[in-house]
């Protein structure tokens, strides 16, 4: 009966929270967050680390709601709304593959990182492993958004259309590839992570001048859409400054 009152009180025992002196260094990766910390748990007491307030809450239940509501949008949208006639939603299949595309990777950035943050207090290695997932996510949620944003600015000029589109799938799919090498999710590697990052980045930035294109920014902006070339650029260039301050911070 005691348990009915306070259903907290056994998970609170399977759950063990730590100060950031009590656990051991590869657990430490914020220095200014000074205790909620998980011990080592299974499989199972990681589950039920999801109902006891610690440091890693706010993570997983955000990008865990985050995922249900895709995956809502994804019912109502992909599933019901587009394909019923009576809507009066016409999309094409191209339209309907981005559309898809989008959600799913969205779906996977969520439920990854919300993966990662639940099970990172196992052991080093599953967290290491978890960690590649949920870079993995992100590096897909990325990729979506930038090439859905392609595929609609360059609507009207197919054959750059799918050249932008081959390019900048090529450059995450080398990115993501380096997420995968052993290790490489260590804190020791964090300045060449900001490093490919920042040099993918130029590289995709400045390889079209042969083309007389140093982006696809430039190129759209050619084809009169100059205001949001500009706005775009100056994203652009904002990005850059918050790469070289991780850079400098790690």
């Amino acid at each position: 009966m005691h348990w009915l009152k306070n259903p907290i009180t056994p998970l609170k025992k399977d759950v063990k929270l730590l100060k950031i002196t009590e656990v051991d260094g590869f657990y430490r990766s914020n220095p200014f967050i000074l205790s909620g910390y998980r011990d080592q748990l299974s499989w199972p007491n990681c589950l039920k680390s999801l109902l006891v307030l610690h440091n890693e809450t706010i993570n997983i239940w955000s990008h865990l709601l985050g995922f249900l509501f895709f995956v809502a949008l994804f019912w109502r949208d992909i599933l019901f709304l587009i394909p019923a006639k009576e809507s009066g939603v016409e999309v094409s299949n191209g339209d309907f593959f981005v559309l898809v595309s989008l959600i799913i990777c969205y779906q996977l950035t969520m439920v990854l990182s919300s993966f990662y943050h639940t099970f990172s207090c196992h052991s080093p290695k599953v967290s290491e492993n978890c960690l590649s997932l949920d870079l993995l996510g992100i590096t897909m949620g990325l990729l979506a958004t930038y090439l859905s944003g392609i595929y609609y600015a360059f609507w009207c000029l197919p054959f750059w259309r799918d050249f932008y589109l081959s390019t900048v799938g090529g450059l995450f799919i080398i990115a993501t590839l380096a997420q995968f090498i052993p290790g490489f999710g260590e804190d020791k590697h964090e300045k060449k992570k900001a490093w490919i990052v920042y040099v993918l980045g130029h590289l995709w930035y400045y390889s079209n001048l042969s083309l007389g294109n140093s982006a696809p920014r430039k190129h759209w902006g050619s084809s009169g859409n100059g205001h949001a070339s500009k706005n775009n650029l100056h994203v652009f260039h904002l990005w850059r400054c918050i790469l070289f301050l991780c850079h400098q911070a790690s």
